[in-house]
């Protein structure tokens, strides 16, 4: 007896090319979503960065309404003082603007009544002068500029408002109020 013919199976399974071009679909399909997760790693480090630059300058503003004879006008420096691990702020500097902008808090003395209340109003009975002697604040602009780096150079973050300071000598020179 002859042995049965062998009968042809088809193959199972998927061809060398097959397999190919699928690996090609998938790397094409994958770079997108790679390049996406780099710029979302990207924008969390900016915006790190950025909240870092912002709680700085606050704490500088802070020193500024508080007197820190430090930060004065023109003063500039860096974080180093404030690093609690070598290099935290690496790269981060500061700069402070103190402009005066307007009159005493206490007003000019053609605002001020005879009573010192202002006009027409009830109030102290306190002098202009002794008030002035007693809060002598002037309105100043403090503009804090906070330079920090970034992976294609260095950003600023700028913090400006208008606060009443003490008035310093300058000021009583360029406008005296007693």
């Amino acid at each position: 007896m002859l042995p049965a013919p062998l009968q042809h199976q088809p193959e199972s399974g998927f061809s060398l090319l097959e397999v190919m071009v699928a690996l090609a679909i998938l790397a094409l399909a994958a770079f997108p979503l790679l390049q996406i997760c780099n710029d979302s790693i990207d924008d969390a480090s900016l915006t790190q960065r950025m909240r870092l630059a912002k709680d700085l300058a606050t704490r500088k503003l802070n020193q500024v309404r508080l007197g820190d004879p430090q930060v004065t006008d023109g003063s500039a420096g860096d974080f180093t003082e404030w690093e609690r691990r070598v290099g935290e702020f690496e790269g981060f500097s500061w700069e402070v603007t103190i402009v005066t902008e307007g009159d005493s808090l206490m007003g000019s003395d053609e605002e001020m009544g005879e009573d010192g209340a202002g006009e027409g109003n009830s109030g102290p009975t306190d002098t202009p002068e002794q008030l002035e002697e007693e809060l002598p604040l002037i309105l100043k602009r403090v503009e804090v500029v906070l330079v920090y780096p970034y992976f294609d150079g260095e950003r600023e973050y700028r913090l400006e408002t208008y606060i009443y300071l003490p008035q310093d000598e300058e000021d009583l020179e360029e406008d005296p109020i007693r």
